[in-house]
């Protein structure tokens, strides 16, 4: 829905809706005096043939009585010439207030027009702001979606990283660990080793020395023999 859209009613319409209702009672008030206009001569010119014909026959006994009948008919052909000029009056007042609506139907659409003409523009304007605004929350939902799928694939490479790492430190300590425990080992049979050759050793400066006792005593016993 745009803007002029959202408004169904408006001045303009107000008045148009005012003035076709003027019109209409206009129209009707205009027949009604049309036709009582139209009685009336019908009347005045019955009123005129009427008196015309007493003129006529009017004689010396009679003339009382038809001046009476006269003087009525002129007396209701008064009448009827002060309705009509009433008549007149109002047809012309009717016709007065049918143009007075008329202008002003005339100025208010001008004003009218000249408004739309301004929020038809200013409408353009919004709606040109209005898309280039949705186009950059397009575009920067774009970025954003790239941007996401950018952090999306640096956290996985630095978990993979963090995997490699921690899998690394483990090798790391277990080759520690058989390194020590290598060393330790090889400090054990180093020390075994040691160990045995000492005893070896030992023995043998036991056997030698025994050996040399024995020679020592042989000689002593020879020489005294």
């Amino acid at each position: 829905m745009t803007l002029t859209q959202s408004k169904p009613s408006s001045p303009l319409l107000t008045l148009q809706e005012s003035l076709v209702t003027t019109n209409e009672a206009i129209v009707r008030e205009r027949g009604k005096l049309k036709k009582l206009k139209n009685d009336w001569r019908k009347r005045s010119s019955t009123l005129k043939t009427e008196i015309d014909l007493l003129n006529k026959r009017t004689t010396i006994g009679d003339e009382s009585r038809n001046y009476k009948k006269v003087s009525s008919l002129r007396q209701a052909v008064s009448k009827s010439e002060e309705e009509n000029s009433k008549i007149e009056l109002d047809l012309q007042e009717l016709y007065n207030k049918e143009t007075e609506f008329d202008e002003k139907y005339l100025d208010e659409k001008r004003k009218y027009e000249k408004e739309l003409r301004i929020l038809t523009s200013f409408e353009n304007e919004y709606n040109k702001k209005m898309d280039e605004f949705l186009n950059k929350i397009k575009s920067v939902e774009n970025d954003k979606n790239q941007l996401l799928l950018k952090k999306e694939k640096l956290i996985n490479k630095k978990s993979k990283i963090l995997n490699d790492i921690e899998r690394i430190k483990k090798e790391i300590n277990e080759l520690k660990s058989n390194e020590i425990k290598f060393r330790e080992n090889n400090r054990e049979i180093r020390s075994n080793t040691r160990t045995q050759k000492f005893k070896v050793l030992s023995t043998d400066i036991n056997r030698i020395e025994k050996e040399l006792t024995n020679e020592y005593k042989k000689m002593l016993n020879d020489n005294s023999n």
